[in-house]
């Protein structure tokens, strides 16, 4: 089951899989190329990517809801 998460400060996020793996790879991209999303704080999601959930866990922006 995927994991959601309620959002806790408004976030940007990628959401496509080689744009992940290329940030993650430490590769610069410019904001306009990264197709990213928005979330707004109380949104309930469930495609962050999973390298960011830890990190965004411990700075409190995002927390974990049920199921």
């Amino acid at each position: 089951m995927t994991k959601r998460y309620r959002v806790l400060v408004g976030l940007n996020y990628p959401t496509a899989p080689a744009v992940i793996k290329r940030l993650a790879a430490g590769e610069k991209i410019p904001a306009a190329d990264r197709h990213e999303k928005r979330a707004e704080v109380g949104d309930i999601v469930s495609d962050i990517p999973s390298v960011s959930i830890p990190g965004l866990l411990e700075a409190h922006m995002i927390e974990e809801v049920g199921e």
